[in-house]
């Protein structure tokens, strides 16, 4: 998800493990960014996966580094030689480059599409060439690829090292486990509204019939597990146990999961998944509940939404997204638009917290 700059500036010590009480060891990247989140030392979480690129890494950067270390005018630093770069170019004696320029000075990476050119066997060159449903989707997303002469059917992709992070980018929207938030973080955002750049694209992409099968089956069971969350204590109504009871019985009465994702699909029953929980409402809602909790739970200065039940299991969620609201906040003039919908939104979360607290 970095950038390829933020990559190639990463050091031999740049991982690190963080022990979280729900998901265990998680791995974090550590670097500098400095296009829109200026930070000099920055934090990515990763895959597992990362712990074999950086020790492999690590080997040939130690490697090249005694041979840098021998050269007279390349000149490595302590620092360098205890915890070199990554990426850097080649050092040994056998390279053809005569001169060489000091540590010190970086180098630019060469192109995603260079280094498969030259490193023929690193992708089969079948599964790189266009096809036609590549290219019907690559132009529902950016019908400006139209004028683009090298795309044709039979053509080897022009890969970018940029389309690697747009790629992760538009799945961890169409995901749905991310929030806009998660998603600044993780890209190195400056604007919560960048991300939503990468939304558009998701939108755009219509599934085939066999994948939008699979999607539409997934998203009624898991409608149906969260119907039957609601029946315990991790669901509460913010007006009360009855009226909680009330939407339960309404909406599942002795259902099993298997009859509830039946019923779900054919509209019998109907439980949206929030920011905050679950809503209850049939049909369409104007506040959604996603880009915006001010009306659900009454931060708009409303009572709460009737159908809305509260997940207990987000508090902590909602305790961080309020600490985020509160930092924006001090940053904005008050009384502009944004500022007035961000009071709202949080006093739409202090609401949240108060009802599942008490």
């Amino acid at each position: 998800m970095q950038r390829i700059k933020e990559a190639a500036s990463l050091r031999a010590d740049c991982l690190l493990w963080e022990d979280d009480p729900k998901l265990g060891r998680v791995p974090l990247i550590v670097g500098e960014t400095t296009k829109t989140d200026v930070d000099s030392d920055a934090r990515w979480p990763a895959s597992p996966s990362v712990e074999v690129a950086v020790a492999a890494m690590t080997s040939i950067a130690r490697l090249r580094m005694r041979c840098a270390a021998a050269h007279p005018k390349i000149r490595p630093t302590d620092v360098d030689q205890s915890n070199p770069f990554l990426f850097d170019r080649a050092f040994e004696p056998w390279v053809t480059t005569k001169a060489q320029p000091p540590y010190s000075t970086r180098i630019y990476p060469m192109s995603y599409r260079t280094v498969i050119v030259e490193n023929p066997k690193l992708f089969e060159v079948e599964q790189l060439k266009l096809t036609n449903e590549d290219l019907r989707i690559s132009r529902m997303l950016n019908p400006s690829l139209c004028n683009e002469e090298r795309l044709e059917v039979g053509a080897v992709w022009p890969l970018a090292w940029h389309q690697l992070r747009r790629t992760a980018a538009v799945n961890m929207f169409a995901s749905g486990l991310l929030s806009d938030s998660s998603m600044q973080f993780q890209m190195k955002h400056a604007s919560r509204l960048m991300p939503l750049y990468y939304s558009r694209g998701y939108t755009k992409l219509h599934l085939n019939e066999e994948v939008e099968d699979l999607v539409i089956v997934a998203m009624y069971e898991a409608m149906a597990n969260n119907l039957l969350a609601a029946m315990g204590d991790r669901f509460v109504s913010p007006h009360g146990v009855k009226l909680k009871q009330a939407i339960v019985v309404n909406l599942i009465g002795e259902k099993d999961a298997k009859s509830l994702a039946v019923a779900a699909r054919r509209g019998k029953v109907f439980f949206r998944e929030t920011r905050l929980g679950g809503c209850a409402a049939r049909g369409t809602c104007s506040y959604g509940g996603v880009e915006s909790i001010a009306h659900c739970a009454g931060g708009d200065g409303t009572a709460p939404c009737s159908d809305a039940l509260f997940d207990r299991s987000k508090a902590l969620e909602v305790e961080m997204e309020l600490t985020k609201v509160d930092q924006e906040l001090a940053s904005l003039p008050a009384g502009s638009p944004r500022y007035k919908a961000l009071v709202a939104e949080r006093k739409g979360l202090e609401n949240f917290l108060n009802v599942i607290r008490n």
